[in-house]
């Protein structure tokens, strides 16, 4: 009897729910932690075990944003329902409740979910956003503009509003003023290649074919397999190049200055020279490689000498200001020649040294092959040149300067010479830091001959034309400081703006695991503002929120809050060539980070799916181009039969965000006056600077 007993008891207790030894607040924090592995399904599990044992507003809010991300849009409704029952005066719910109705094209519930919004808090930005979506989508165009419009007061460097503004015009017939606010779109958010297809089509609706052809050709370059791109091309102008046969051409890049005779006057700043000879390979690609140049023309402010790099044999003197030209005359041979005489022809590389400290080299004008496309813009350098032969035809050039002449035209292109000089110090030493990590360790093209290039693959670097009295004496006061972690040279990864939260290191495959790389808040942020849980990332990256890196008075572009509008033809068409999905089905971030960057994105289709796990894969997987960052969140908005008919991309910050934030140094500086090694040890916790000598 006594076994019997022991034995029902042991029955009973285990058909027991396991409510009776977890709360409801246990299953939450376990829902909230499977939501961030991207276990999304088992995280709505765990929210409708606390929802039985107490049915908060927070709980209800976080189960509503998870079905949200799964595209279980009724019952994410639902929740958000139950929600604003119990908390019927928070503006922010009634909002998220009119983004989930208009994904279902439920509008005019979405309608009055935006206006009890604003009822609430009548400078909602998210309210006024959407509220401007509905009533577009309800054609009431003239309330939908004005919506918008008192948006832009709100947030005038948010680059959607204008091309929602647009939009709207367009759908009446209005192209001159829908031409105009895309336009603005552009001029706040150059990235926005959706944006830029809008524009193109506008501009040839009023007339502007050079326009809209440049617009296409900006679009060719950025997607150059978008078949859509290429026969716009084709039939906008015969004139505009065969995108098929693209690379057997050639493109001639010529300075955009007035006068390429006058060179900028520089000083010698050899007495503050490190000793640290750099290799920068010029004219490169965003990846780093170097272009073909067929030929190119130069001028130099002074005498240099032409020295063959492997055989030291000094070829000749050349008077300075004479215009020269490389030519190729066949290929691995090329000729250095000017009016009075020539040299060559060279099968291997030369070097052209400068006289004097003070010598210029002035490039005129550039002859690259098809689909390179460089910044136009006049190109001007301290230094030594050297020309060398390229495997594949052309030639390739490389500016060897020392490090802190370098830094000279580096530090003003990462960062605004406007910015407080402190923050420009702090780009002045990891800058140097990843100068001599490169040269040293990284050595990323070493078998190309160089030691950096001078695109975002390594470091911007423009040169003389860039430099600047505050970037020069950021430099200078900064000579020979390094960033260190312990007695190592500390790795100073750095990106534009973290969007209000930087990563961890090991958020990114490849990236190791180091202390001084961790994700710091970037801000003076309430701890409950934070993307700790569905909602709450939710909000984050739909919002507005303080952090060092909002910035509205120094950075007039879309770059810490930003939307994309991705048509599903766009999505597809891309994903296709790559992945062979079928039609797509869903989109849905998996896991993420503690800063709330996607980690993991799963992209369904008719035929297959695939979970996406790398950063430059995730941001470049459905869009023309590619996302500015990883941190956003993702809403296809559908038709009244349910098909998609776009993506809608919410997200903050740009670049990787590992490491400095370049606009929060700027905030800290400019609104906390912290100095430079301040600056560096919020980034890099637990490194320290250290001046040394080469």
């Amino acid at each position: 009897m006594k076994k019997f007993f022991i034995g029902l008891c042991c029955a009973l207790y285990s058909c027991q729910p396991r409510a009776f030894a977890e709360s409801a607040a246990e299953f939450a924090d376990k829902a909230n932690r499977l939501f961030f592995v991207g276990q999304l399904t088992k995280s709505v599990e765990f929210y409708k075990r606390a929802l039985l044992q107490n049915p908060t507003t927070q709980v209800y809010l976080d189960a509503a944003v998870v079905y949200k991300t799964l595209d279980r849009i009724k019952e994410s409704i639902d929740m958000f329902e139950k929600a604003a029952v119990l908390d019927p005066s928070n503006a922010d719910i009634f909002s998220e409740l009119g983004w989930a109705c208009l994904q279902v094209s439920q509008t005019e519930r979405a309608q009055g979910a935006f206006n009890k919004a604003l009822e609430i808090r009548p400078d909602d930005p998210s309210a006024l956003l959407g509220l401007g979506v509905a009533l577009a989508d309800l054609r009431k165009t003239d309330e939908a503009i004005q919506a918008l419009r008192m948006l832009k007061k709100f947030r005038p460097n948010f680059a959607a509003s204008s091309f929602l503004i647009g939009r709207a015009c367009e759908s009446v017939g209005d192209f001159k003023n829908a031409h105009e606010n895309y336009v603005q779109t552009m001029k706040r958010d150059w990235t926005f290649n959706e944006a830029r297809v809008s524009l193109a089509k506008a501009s040839q609706k009023v007339g502007k074919i050079d326009q809209a052809i440049a617009q296409l050709q900006s679009l060719n370059s950025s997607d150059p397999q978008n078949p859509e791109i290429k026969n716009s091309l084709r039939a906008l102008s015969a004139s505009a190049p065969d995108p098929e046969e693209e690379e057997k051409e050639e493109k001639t890049i010529v300075s955009v200055a007035s006068d390429t005779s006058k060179f900028v006057a520089i000083h010698s700043y050899k007495e503050f020279f490190s000793g640290i000879p750099l290799r920068v390979g010029v004219w490169t690609s965003p990846a780093g490689k170097a272009a073909r140049i067929k030929t190119f023309s130069f001028l130099s402010s002074e005498p240099f000498s032409v020295i063959g790099k492997k055989s030291k044999k000094l070829y000749g003197r050349v008077d300075g200001k004479e215009k020269w030209e490389v030519k190729m005359v066949k290929t691995g041979h090329f000729l250095l020649k000017s009016k009075g005489g020539e040299y060559g022809p060279f099968n291997g590389p030369i070097r052209l040294e400068p006289e004097l400290d003070t010598n210029a080299f002035l490039f005129e004008s550039v002859t690259l092959a098809r689909g390179f496309r460089p910044e136009n813009s006049p190109k001007e350098y301290r230094g030594v040149l050297e020309v060398a032969p390229r495997t594949g035809g052309g030639v390739y050039v490389v500016n060897e300067v020392d490090i802190e002449e370098y830094l000279l035209g580096c530090v003003p292109a990462e960062i605004p010479s406007t910015w407080p000089i402190e923050a420009q110090k702090a780009q002045a030493v990891i800058a140097r830091t990843q100068g001599v990590l490169r040269k040293d360790s990284f050595r990323p093209h070493r078998k190309a001959g160089y030691d950096l290039c001078d695109s975002q693959h390594c470091q911007v670097y423009k040169g003389i034309r860039a430099e600047s009295s505050a970037s020069q004496r950021a430099v200078q006061e900064t000579r020979g400081v390094l960033l260190y972690y312990k007695e190592k040279l500390a790795y100073s990864y750095y990106y534009s703006s973290c969007g209000g939260h930087s990563r961890d290191s090991n958020d990114l495959r490849g990236w190791g695991n180091l202390s001084y790389l961790r994700g710091v808040v970037d801000g003076d942020v309430n701890p409950s503002a934070l993307p700790v849980s569905p909602w709450k990332m939710e909000l984050w990256i739909r919002d507005n929120p303080d952090a060092f890196c909002n910035l509205q008075d120094y950075v007039t572009s879309s770059e810490f809050r930003w939307l994309r509008i991705v048509p599903l033809s766009v999505a597809e068409r891309k994903l296709s060539r790559k992945f062979r999905l079928g039609k797509v089905l869903r989109i849905v971030p998996l896991a993420r980070g503690v800063s709330g960057h996607v980690k993991e994105l799963l992209i369904e289709g008719s035929r297959r799916k695939v979970i996406l796990k790398k950063e430059n894969d995730i941001r470049s997987a459905f869009t023309i181009g590619s996302l500015r960052s990883t941190l956003f969140i993702i809403e296809a908005k559908k038709d009244v039969k349910g098909n998609i008919k776009e993506f809608w991309v919410s997200g903050g910050g740009w670049g990787h965000g590992v490491g400095l934030c370049q606009t929060g140094a700027g905030g800290l500086a400019n609104k906390h006056q912290k100095t430079y090694e301040e600056i560096l040890t919020f980034y890099y916790p637990g490194t320290h600077v250290r001046r040394v000598s080469f």
